[in-house]
């Protein structure tokens, strides 16, 4: 079963191509510099959709993250996430499941020891890519480092879910 996993953000959103746990190619959308909200929203949203259908997945995995830095940076995260949600159905009656970052990440084995309460996110986006390099994948940032690990975890997640 083919799935497509996202890391959704507001700037630059990684995907990962393949079978829960079985990464087959990756890259990355980012925000065309002169790009404003809402039409970034609708450009991401388009993207990931028609990566989505082009893959010919049966669902979409995306991280979930419930709070952010700002109300400004969750109201325009929330405005992706529905965008996208609304365009994989309109595209291809596609569904989406979304799993917290603490999930996603320990079940793609991630190590979550030794966390700073300061800085936390930002160490945890480098050893997403430390990870996925030492697997053979020559990621080019956290976005797609982070999609690359929903996609490995998934084999864990839905295995719980069973």
């Amino acid at each position: 079963m083919k799935v497509l996993a996202v890391d959704l953000s507001t700037t630059r959103t990684g995907w990962a191509l393949g079978e829960p746990g079985k990464i087959e190619t990756f890259g990355s959308f980012k925000r065309p510099a002169a790009m404003e909200d809402p039409d970034y929203l609708f450009y991401m949203a388009k993207n990931v959709a028609e990566k989505a259908i082009e893959g010919q997945v049966a669902y979409i995995a995306a991280e979930d993250w419930v709070r952010g830095p700002s109300a400004t940076q969750m109201l325009r995260s929330g405005c992706l996430r529905g965008c996208v949600m609304q365009a994989v159905k309109e595209k291809g009656n596609l569904d989406c499941m979304f799993f917290p970052p603490s999930e996603w990440r320990k079940a793609s084995g991630i190590d979550l020891t030794n966390l700073p309460k300061k800085n936390k996110r930002v160490i945890l986006k480098q050893r997403a890519v430390t990870m996925c390099k030492g697997m053979g994948l020559d990621v080019k940032n956290d976005d797609e480092a982070e999609a690359c690990l929903i996609l490995k975890g998934l084999e864990n997640l839905l295995e719980v879910g069973e």
